[in-house]
């Protein structure tokens, strides 16, 4: 193994030659103008010989004093950023708190089938939060709070964040929610119909909108994917 020095916590490995931007030192200094275990930069060469920059900032060549080790800098491994994870290319940050279903979890340890540091999808939570994900072999398993090592959620735009507060799923829509479009709250009376633009008249059994009312009554057709999700019917009938 080349030998390795550390100065000022930055690690040098030795090597056999120098290249321009490794560093030279010498255990005794052969000039006054220069410093023992002083670590030199290596500037250039000239004939093949390494030229550095002495204590006096004037260039040295080295061709007459050749009896130096020479070292190359050692780039530190930067830490692993688990800030993140990526999964199909999407982003899912880590949180903190109680899981979601759509989460990816990593476990504490290893136990039954379940691999530490492996990533698992939450598919569903049970009424007292634990997630349940599929183990290595395909199984349903339930992950409870403490055997919970990180916990990564995809980063939600706010449209998406306004039916995943309420437990919807993004464009589950129910009639009697209370929607916002373009900045207009209305109340939706039917869903699952399809605007004919040839016509102007809306036909029920489609997926791509429905019909809401606004407060004065008026009723008008919008897409889907254009609407928020401001009150669910749910909590408008508590």
């Amino acid at each position: 193994m080349a030998e390795q020095s550390i100065v000022k916590e930055v690690t040098y490995v030795q090597v056999d030659a120098p290249k321009i931007g490794d560093y030279i030192t010498y255990d005794e200094a052969p000039r006054s103008y220069l410093t023992a275990g002083k670590f030199y930069t290596v500037i250039k060469f000239d004939e093949g010989d390494a030229v550095i920059i002495d204590d006096e900032g004037d260039s040295f060549d080295t061709w007459c004093c050749k009896d130096f080790t020479a070292y190359k800098l050692v780039e530190p491994t930067k830490p692993a950023d688990d800030s993140f994870i990526e999964v199909d290319g999407l982003r899912y940050d880590k949180v903190e708190g109680a899981v979601r279903v759509g989460d990816y979890i990593t476990a504490s340890h290893d136990f039954g089938d379940i691999t530490l540091g492996k990533k698992y999808e939450v598919f569903g939570v049970d009424s007292d939060g634990e997630g349940y994900i599929r183990d290595d072999d395909g199984c349903t398993r339930f992950v409870d709070a403490d055997r919970i090592q990180t916990v990564y959620r995809r980063a939600l735009s706010e449209r998406e964040e306004s039916f995943v507060k309420f437990g919807r799923e993004v464009d589950e829509f129910k009639v009697g929610d209370i929607v916002e479009v373009r900045g207009v709250k209305s109340v939706i009376s039917t869903l699952k119909a399809t605007y004919s633009h040839n016509t102007g008249m809306c036909f029920s059994g489609a997926h791509t909108g429905f019909i809401s009312a606004n407060a004065d009554g008026h009723e008008h057709w919008e897409l889907i994917e254009s609407a928020g999700l401001v009150e669910p019917i749910e909590s408008r009938l508590k």
